[in-house]
């Protein structure tokens, strides 16, 4: 990144939603480069860039060495560097603010880069991917086919699949449909219950994405749902994917009353614990 990202903005809530923005989509190595440059920078975005930069070093003190490649608007690949085996790609689904909860470079710091490479998808739509995802599939098994294109799925020992909120339920769906070893789905729901769909959206039903899993093949995919057990949202969410999914196993935290359950792991010091216990381990703990 050579450019000023800010240049063409002019307020402060501008320079704060493009930063939103780039968070969004930077690798760990694109945001320390970013900071590395704060002089030339908008003072309204260091304080924040600042608290990315101390939360992403959270995950590990050297920094991971993703490299960024953008494959469409919306679904970006990220490939670690190193390692002498084969890899696991990581899917991920964000929600509907175009995130896995955290900036992705964030997130990308508690992955080991030298066994994992990471595929991102978003849905700027706000539709829960009922329609897919904008210019990389319009449904389900359109998206399962250009992951299949841009991605040689065939050379990764094995995938895994995790969705943030409303992007939890096509997650675990899209585990099943690729037969990915595991799918997490954190603070998810049934698309059912979304507000588009009780304000009336003529749209939708919710349902569009169940059509594509219900005649599969049984599948090997260890399906999990993370959320926490005071956030009533999240809890209603739960009972509506597991009427859906019986196979699913949920996990729950105990104490936590919010959404953002990523965010809150984050805070109390526990985030690698998600990571190694159940996004990335051999066996769910």
């Amino acid at each position: 990144m050579t450019a000023n990202p800010f240049a063409d903005c002019r307020a402060r809530a501008e320079y704060l939603r493009r930063l939103i923005d780039l968070e969004n989509e930077l690798s760990p190595l694109e945001i320390w480069d970013l900071w590395q440059r704060r002089a030339e920078l908008p003072e309204a975005i260091i304080a924040p860039l600042g608290r990315t930069i101390k939360m992403m070093m959270l995950g590990a003190k050297d920094l991971r060495r993703f490299e960024r490649t953008t494959l469409s608007e919306n679904v970006f690949l990220y490939r670690g560097a190193g390692g002498a085996g084969q890899k696991t790609l990581l899917i991920g689904f964000g929600g509907n603010v175009n995130r896995l909860m955290l900036p992705t470079a964030i997130f990308l710091q508690f992955v080991p880069d030298a066994d994992y490479d990471m595929l991102l998808l978003r849905d700027p739509t706000r539709s829960g991917y009922l329609r897919g995802v904008p210019g990389f599939g319009d449904d389900l098994v359109k998206m399962a086919d250009a992951i299949r294109s841009h991605v040689d799925l065939g050379s990764y020992r094995e995938v895994r699949c995790v969705g943030t909120s409303g992007g939890g339920q096509v997650a675990l769906y899209m585990g099943l449909l690729l037969d990915a070893r595991r799918a997490v789905s954190v603070g998810g729901r049934h698309r059912s219950l979304s507000k588009k769909v009780a304000a009336g959206d003529g749209e939708f039903t919710g349902y569009e994405l169940d059509k594509f899993v219900q005649n599969l093949a049984p599948r090997s995919t260890e399906l999990i749902n993370l959320f926490g057990a005071q956030c009533e949202r999240d809890t209603e969410g739960a009972r509506s994917l597991e009427k859906v999914l019986p196979q699913l196993k949920p996990v729950t935290i105990a104490a936590l009353a919010e959404h953002n359950a990523l965010a809150y792991l984050l805070e109390q010091g526990s985030l690698s614990s998600f990571f190694s216990r159940i996004l990335l381990s051999e066996t769910v703990g």
